[in-house]
């Protein structure tokens, strides 16, 4: 597989692909490109992070048993561990 550079796609394909990753968003298909988190965790660089590291976040959000949207101490912890 290789991968996409999203900088390249018309805002049509971006605009595409942004709607479907948010009907992905609490499942293991999650991309990793659409915001997903509270807003208590935007300045803690999340909305920098590539899109690697966010179904990284994602899927240890999910496999702590969360919500992605949740607010709590563990979430705050796996979003410091993976950007560390």
């Amino acid at each position: 597989m290789s991968n996409i550079n999203l900088n390249t796609l018309s805002s049509e394909a971006n605009h595409a692909l942004l709607k479907l990753d948010n009907t992905l968003i609490g499942t293991p298909n999650y991309m990793g490109i659409q915001y997903f988190w509270a807003c208590d965790y935007k300045y803690m660089g999340v909305r920098e992070a590539s899109p690697f590291k966010l179904r990284r976040i994602h899927r240890l959000i999910l496999e702590a048993g969360y919500a992605p949207s949740d607010v709590n101490e563990t979430i705050e912890n796996i979003i410091e561990r993976v950007l560390a």
